[in-house]
C-alpha cells in the first residue's frame, strides 16, 4: 500500500490546484498517528532536553587531523502542531498548518540513511572516511511500532528537529565540512515540502505551523543553505538529498513576501567543485512513501548505494558516483513507483561535476538476461557462461530461450553451440547494474 505526499495526502488549499496540473491523486490507504498518545506525549518531552552544543550521534574517533565526511541527516514525521488527520482538528497552540497532518515515513527513511552511512558496509570513501553524523528525528508511532529502535533515542545525540535544533546543527555541520576543503558534506532531509516558486524547495520542521510566528519561520530553505554552504574555506564536494513533496499552496498567492526561518546567509565568495541536489519530486509533483515503511526516494537511493548505481571506474573499482547517480537514481525511483502502479519522478540540479561519493567493497550483484532465438534452436543449444577468471557460471544443454540469472558485475564470455550447425556463438561482454540483457541469435 502507498500513500501520497509521505501518506500526509495533499494540503486542502492546494488540491484542486494539483489535480488540475495533472498530477496524480494516489489514494491514502492509511493515515497516521496522532502524536498525542504516551508515546508522543514522551518524545515532546524531548524538547526541554535540547542542546547548543549538539553531540554527533557518530563521531569518528580517529577523524582528527585528515579529510572526512561530515552528514546531517533530519526526518521529520511527527509534527507538534499539526494534528494526525485531516478530520481532526489541530492540537493546542497551533497557528496555520496549511491543511497538513503528521506524516509516517521520513523519520524512519533518515534512520535508515544514517544508519547506511554508519554500518560495517555502509560509506566507503578512504580519502575522507566518515567522520560525523549528525540527526534529528522526530518519528511516528507508527513508525516506532515499527522500527523499535526509534522509540530510544537520546535527546543529546539525536535531538528533535525544532527549528532551532535543525539551526544548531546547520551551523555546527557547515564548521565541521568548511575545516578542511577536501572534506566531503552529505545533507538528507526528509518532511512535509512545499515549493513558493519553481526554483526553490522548503522543508517543514517539527514546531511548524505553530500560533504567533511567522508563517515559514520553522522552515529550512534548501536553497539558500546550498548556496550558503560554497565560500571560501568551503568542502569542495557536497551532495544534497532533498526527500519531500515540492507543492505549491495556494494560500502563499496572497503573500507579497515571506523568507523561511531556517537559512544561511549567503555570500559572493569562493565557491566548490560540485555540489548536486538530488530531489525526490519534481516541481509541484508529490513525494510517496509506504506508512512506516520509508520513502521511495530512500529505498531507491539506499538500493543505488548499494550497488544499483555502481559503475566501473578507469581503475577497474566499481563506484558509486555524481554521474551514476545522476543516470540510476531517477531511474530507480521511476521502477519503485511502477511496481506500486504510481508515478514519481526524481530530479537532479546544483553542481554536477563528477566525483566518487562510495566505492563498493566488491561487485555488486546484476540481473543478467540472455535471449535466444529462434527457439527450436535453443532447444538443440549449449550455453556456457564463464566469468573474466574463467570460471564457469552456467553450463546447460539444451537451454530455455530465456536465461534469468544473478551474477556479480563484471566481464563475461558467452559461448552457444548448436548440434550440427556451424561454429560456436561467442560473445562477451560486461554485466553492470542494475541489469543486462544479451540477444543471442542462431
Amino acid at each position: 500500500m502507498i500513500s501520497s505526499g509521505f501518506g500526509m495526502g495533499v494540503p486542502r488549499r492546494c488540491r484542486q490546484n494539483i489535480a488540475c496540473r495533472g498530477v496524480p491523486v494516489i489514494p491514502r490507504y492509511a493515515l497516521i498517528y496522532s502524536g498525542r498518545d504516551a508515546a508522543g506525549r514522551r518524545q515532546h518531552g524531548r524538547e526541554a532536553a535540547r542542546r547548543r552544543a549538539m553531540t554527533p550521534w557518530y563521531q569518528a574517533e580517529d577523524a582528527q587531523g585528515r579529510d572526512g565526511t561530515h552528514a546531517l541527516v533530519i526526518g521529520v514525521s511527527d509534527y507538534r502542531y499539526l494534528p494526525a488527520a485531516f478530520d481532526e482538528a489541530p492540537p493546542d497552540g497551533a497557528g496555520e498548518t496549511l491543511g497538513l497532518t503528521s506524516v509516517t515515513t521520513p523519520a524512519v527513511s533518515a534512520w535508515r540513511f544514517a544508519n547506511w552511512l554508519a554500518g560495517e558496509s555502509g560509506l566507503n570513501r578512504p580519502e575522507a572516511p566518515l567522520a560525523s553524523v549528525r540527526l534529528l528525528l522526530s518519528p511516528s508511532q507508527a513508525e516506532v511500532d515499527a522500527t523499535p529502535a526509534l522509540g530510544g533515542l537520546d535527546a543529546a545525540t539525536v535531538p528533535l528537529p525544532t527549528r532551532d535544533n535543525v539551526l544548531d546543527a546547520l551551523y555546527a555541520w557547515r564548521d565541521a565540512c568548511n575545516a578542511r576543503p577536501g572534506n566531503l558534506g552529505v545533507l538528507y532531509v526528509a518532511g512535509h515540502g512545499i515549493q513558493l516558486s519553481k526554483d526553490d524547495s522548503l522543508v517543514l520542521l517539527h514546531d511548524f505551523g505553530r500560533a504567533h510566528r511567522p508563517i515559514l519561520d520553522a522552515a529550512m530553505d534548501l536553497g539558500s543553505i546550498w548556496r550558503g554552504m560554497a565560500g571560501p574555506d568551503a568542502a569542495q564536494l557536497q551532495y544534497y538529498f532533498v526527500d519531500a513533496c515540492r507543492t505549491k499552496p495556494g494560500l502563499f498567492d496572497d503573500y507579497l513576501s515571506t523568507r523561511a526561518g531556517v537559512a544561511f546567509d549567503v555570500t559572493d565568495e569562493g565557491g566548490v567543485e560540485s555540489a548536486p541536489i538530488f530531489y525526490s519530486a519534481s516541481p509541484r509533483t508529490l513525494a510517496l512513501g509506504l506508512p512506516a515503511d520509508g520513502t521511495l526516494f530512500c529505498q531507491a537511493l539506499l538500493r543505488c548505494l548499494d550497488g544499483e548505481a555502481a559503475e566501473l571506474d578507469a581503475n577497474g573499482r566499481w563506484v558509486v558516483s555524481t554521474s551514476s547517480l545522476v543516470r540510476h537514481l531517477p531511474a530507480a525511483v521511476d521502477r519503485l513507483a511502477a511496481e506500486h502502479q504510481a508515478r514519481q519522478s526524481a530530479v537532479v540540479g546544483g553542481l554536477l561535476r563528477d566525483g566518487v561519493f562510495h566505492y563498493l567493497p566488491e561487485p555488486p550483484e546484476v540481473d543478467l538476461g540472455i535471449h535466444i532465438s529462434p527457439k527450436a534452436a535453443a532447444a538443440r543449444a549449449r550455453c556456457r557462461l564463464a566469468d573474466f577468471s574463467g570460471r564457469q557460471v552456467y553450463d546447460r544443454r539444451p537451454v530455455p530461450p530465456e536465461i534469468d540469472l544473478r551474477v556479480k558485475a563484471g566481464l563475461y564470455a558467452l559461448q552457444l553451440e548448436v548440434e550440427n550447425d556451424g561454429p560456436p556463438v561467442l560473445r562477451p561482454f560486461l554485466a553492470a547494474p542494475p541489469r543486462h540483457r544479451e540477444e543471442i541469435a542462431l
